[in-house]
């Protein structure tokens, strides 16, 4: 907690668990000067139903707003909704989909099996991205089209470029 607050100075805890995860916490484990966000969020195909997008524009535009960085973001376990979050803010920043994908993958391969009730979770998210754009089209646009379709407009794409790669 001293090092999160104290050297790294965060100022933003973006929780992306549901309410019974969280036992309806009011305030950031670390400490009162941070700002506490309750995303309650969804992960691969989840993201594409209307809930999911709504989460997605929710949690993105936290990371529009200048103030509220440095930004410490989780789930419980840190690899599914964490990693979802994760891979498309590293998208749209011009990571290539391989890297993405490894890092990702290093979050939760190593303690969970590949292949969970005969599907790769991760399979439904990228098949989801896939049908935005032109077969041609980057990897970077189809997350940007994505997150337009999400209801994040070109501008606070900008934005949150702009704060990123400064």
């Amino acid at each position: 907690v001293i090092y999160l607050r104290k050297t790294l100075g965060i100022r933003t805890d973006l929780d992306l668990r549901t309410p019974l995860e969280t036992a309806l916490m009011k305030t950031s484990p670390l400490g009162k000067s941070v700002k506490l966000i309750l995303h309650s969020s969804e992960q691969y195909k989840g993201v594409f139903t209307p809930e999911g997008k709504r989460n997605v524009a929710e949690n993105f535009r936290v990371f529009t707003d200048r103030d509220n960085y440095p930004i410490y973001f989780h789930c419980i376990a840190g690899a599914d909704r964490t990693g979802t979050l994760a891979y498309l803010l590293n998208c749209v920043l011009g990571v290539s989909r391989h890297d993405a994908e490894t890092d990702w993958e290093s979050t939760f391969y190593p303690a969970f099996p590949k292949e969970r009730d005969g599907i790769l979770g991760e399979v439904h998210f990228y098949n989801g991205i896939s049908a935005y754009g032109k077969a041609d089209d980057t990897w970077q646009h189809r997350v940007e089209l994505y997150l337009l379709d999400c209801g994040i407009t070109k501008k606070e794409i900008d934005i949150f470029r702009e704060i990123m790669l400064k």
